[in-house]
């Protein structure tokens, strides 16, 4: 297990669509943001409207956003995450989340 890793929660605040929070286990977190991503990469390779240099922003993009969110959930485990219906990825809505930049979507 990593440094990193040890400090990383096993479960994580999910705010349900009805507004109850519920839980998550990270590594289903950590799952559903690399399917997510590689859904993304996957369907953009396959269309000619984006170039090879905005696929690769957007896969470099992807990586960074999902540090800062282990860094954050590290910093602040009782973290509180919404699914952002645009992206299909959980962002932090808590009061302890600093306001982060939406990921532009392929």
């Amino acid at each position: 297990m990593s440094k990193h890793q040890e400090y990383l929660p096993k479960f994580v605040n999910i705010r349900n669509g009805d507004g109850t929070i519920g839980h998550i286990s990270f590594k289903e977190l950590e799952r559903h943001t690399e399917l997510i991503t590689n859904d993304n990469i996957f369907f953009a390779l396959k269309d000619p409207v984006y170039t090879r240099q905005e696929i690769h922003e957007y896969e470099t993009e992807a990586n960074t956003t999902w540090k800062k969110l282990k860094k954050l959930l590290r910093e602040h485990p009782d973290t509180v995450l919404e699914l952002d219906r645009t992206t299909r990825q959980y962002r932090p809505v808590s009061p302890t989340a600093p306001a982060t930049t939406k990921q532009k979507c392929l």
